[in-house]
């Protein structure tokens, strides 16, 4: 009698205790489905985006920049193909890592690219340098796991053929700053954009611009392009046609020299600026390139100001200038005939 109660209150304890086990593990299957319900269906598309942000990258695609004609139709501004250096902001392993190698690779100071990641109002690829070389893209392409991240986008440099001809008048490219991006006229455009920073890059930068396309790639886990998911093509800008006639241009520059002034050359039917050269002068292929803090600064500081467009920019006495205004009143006046000389003492009489 003694056994058979022991066994069943033995076997009572034990399905006390499996009743136990069955309501936590019942529990434990109620707490995983309430889970996989959160997941699934109340954050579903939120983990869906995150999924797709971590493989897919979107891809701003630079315009061809209109080209820049004189009115005889010769070539002042195109652009060229070249490698462009950009560090996707998203797939940086190691940040000090990357500052400490890719100096190795191209010719950048640490401190540039430090700078160039920092700012804000970049976002996903940002161009560490422009127009790097073959050789330096062949370098990275071939260490690329060692530089996750790292991407060499070919795409668009401006290009001047005629070197330091006529640089006052069409200007120069270059990224769009900080300041800029504040300013309401730069409102729809973002940070890495090419812009015209000068002359007549910048004065008909609206018409030259074009539009930015995009491209959606598939990417691996150090950030490499697997595939295209989906690509818009960039609109190109428009075509531009000055008023400009080269060969008097280059004309007037040779006549310059190596002396500093300038010379303005209008028609005067309808005046038409055919010629306006000023010298000292640059080469805009050495600021449109991307251009380092310590070469700008060059120019910036250089005694002879070749930066400086002396025919619009410079104060000058009238002078001799404002005879030809003054004739050409007495002529039309027919106060003096053609042929009338006039003395200049260089002084005149006023008053008392």
């Amino acid at each position: 009698m003694l056994d058979t109660s022991r066994q069943a209150n033995e076997l009572a304890d034990i399905q006390n205790r499996l009743i136990f086990v069955k309501i936590g593990f019942l529990m434990l299957l109620v707490l995983l489905g309430l889970r996989l319900w959160q997941l699934q269906v109340r954050d579903g598309l939120h983990y869906q985006e995150l999924a797709r942000d971590n493989r897919t990258r979107s891809i701003v695609l630079e315009p061809a920049r209109g080209l820049l004609y004189d009115r005889n139709g010769e070539l002042l501004a195109n652009n060229i193909p070249s490698f462009q250096l950009y560090v996707s902001s998203e797939d940086i392993q190691d940040r000090e890592a990357l500052l400490a190698q890719l100096p190795h690779y191209v010719d950048i100071d640490q401190q540039e690219i430090s700078h160039k990641l920092s700012i804000k109002s970049r976002r996903g690829r940002v161009k560490i340098k422009a127009d790097i070389t073959l050789k330096e893209a062949a370098l990275i392409e071939s260490h690329r796991l060692e530089l996750p991240g790292v991407v060499i986008q070919p795409e668009y440099q401006r290009h001047y053929p005629l070197n330091n001809y006529a640089s006052h008048v069409l200007g120069y490219v270059g990224e769009i700053s900080e300041s800029q991006l504040k300013d309401p006229e730069f409102s729809d455009l973002q940070g890495g954009r090419i812009i015209g920073q000068n002359g007549v890059e910048r004065t008909y930068d609206e018409y030259l611009l074009g539009e930015t396309g995009e491209e959606v790639i598939e990417v691996d886990a150090l950030g490499y392009p697997k595939r295209s998911l989906s690509v818009r093509r960039p609109l190109a800008g428009d075509d531009l046609y000055l008023t400009l006639d080269i060969r008097l241009q280059r004309l007037a520059e040779d006549l310059l020299g190596q002396e500093a002034g300038a010379i303005v050359a209008l028609d005067p039917w309808n005046g038409d600026v055919l010629a306006l050269a000023s010298k000292p002068g640059f080469n805009p292929n050495d600021v449109s390139g991307g251009i380092s803090a310590k070469d700008w600064q060059r120019f910036l500081k250089d005694a002879r100001h070749p930066l400086t467009n002396r025919a619009i920019q410079g104060q000058y006495p009238p002078g001799s200038v404002f005879k030809i205004i003054m004739a050409a009143a007495l002529l039309e006046t027919q106060t003096l005939s053609a042929h009338e000389m006039i003395p200049c003492h260089g002084t005149f009489p006023f008053g008392r």
